[in-house]
């Protein structure tokens, strides 16, 4: 019996409020199966969680698995579908393909899924770009792309353009 995604997404937002435990959402949740458009929306949601909840979310997805409430099939289809939507996502996520490579990276981990299944997934070698980390190619986090940088001014309208051009020096020491 397929459980509805309202009652899945209450069971697994008690087990990170710590009003429950895994075995206790996975004991509620006995007799039901988790189906692709639940699943899908539960992981669209926590895109736009921290980081350790994202992981939570799939060390949960890989119990499931492991105890029968969910299939690899569902798994696959709920992120084939999220490769559909993120550059949807993009606008309010802008790192979305980074926490969809989170969520790869903790499968695979899991031995849920393959290298090659993920490249199934990603069905272009462009979209598999997106994951540098299942390849074994470390990315930074997004959060390094946020600090803000100070603005540089350019040659043009800085005052000693001469003296600016006639030394080689860095922008940080042109400020200084």
């Amino acid at each position: 019996k397929p459980i509805a995604m309202d009652d899945f997404l209450r069971n697994i937002t008690a087990v990170y409020d710590g009003k429950l435990t895994t075995e206790q959402m996975l004991t509620k949740m006995k007799g039901f199966k988790v189906e692709q458009p639940v699943l899908y929306e539960v992981c669209s949601a926590f895109l736009d969680k921290k980081q350790p909840e994202r992981r939570d979310l799939m060390e949960n997805v890989l119990e499931l698995f492991k105890r029968d409430f969910v299939t690899k099939e569902v798994i696959v289809q709920s992120f084939e579908e999220m490769l559909e939507m993120a550059p949807d996502f993009c606008i309010d996520i802008p790192h979305v393909y980074h926490y969809i490579g989170e969520y790869f990276d903790e499968l695979v981990k899991g031995e849920l899924f393959t290298v090659q299944d993920i490249k199934d997934i990603c069905k272009h070698e462009d979209m598999m770009a997106k994951f540098p980390s299942i390849l074994g190619v470390a990315s930074p986090p997004p959060e390094a792309s946020l600090i803000e940088e100070k603005p540089q001014e350019s040659i043009e309208s800085s005052p000693s353009t001469a003296s600016n051009a006639s030394t080689s020096s860095t922008p940080e020491q042109q400020h200084a």
